[in-house]
């Protein structure tokens, strides 16, 4: 039969180093929050992380693109390219072959090379 111990850890833990590994089965609450990884919501696919969840953002959110002009940031609806601004910062419209519904303040670029505005009035 193995032996259990309980061990009381020193209540103030500002001045103390503890180390090495920690395996915690099932989830840590602070304050009333649960501290817990949900490690379903990214899955690897081969070098990227992706989801299929929705993310929301609070507060700032930066994205770095280190590297050459190859690398971009882009915006894809149905699977199709609509945005996309490379590491110049130069913002670049797909063009489309439908025209969309106008809305105001939106912009969009045809395949006939024209550029067209939406406004409200």
């Amino acid at each position: 039969m193995a032996l259990i111990q309980w061990k009381q850890l020193d209540v103030d833990l500002s001045n103390s180093v503890y180390s090495g590994s920690l395996n915690v089965t099932g989830s840590i609450v602070l304050n009333g929050i649960d501290l817990s990884i949900n490690q379903s919501i990214f899955r690897q696919t081969g070098s990227y992380w992706n989801t299929t969840r929705n993310i929301g953002i609070t507060g700032s959110f930066q994205l770095n693109l280190d590297g050459g002009v190859n690398n971009y940031f882009a915006v894809s609806v149905g699977g199709q390219e609509k945005v996309k601004i490379n590491t110049e910062g130069t913002l670049q419209l797909a063009p489309q072959d439908i025209t969309p519904t106008a809305v105001s303040g939106g912009i969009f670029y045809s395949s006939s090379d024209a550029f067209y505005l939406g406004f409200g009035n």
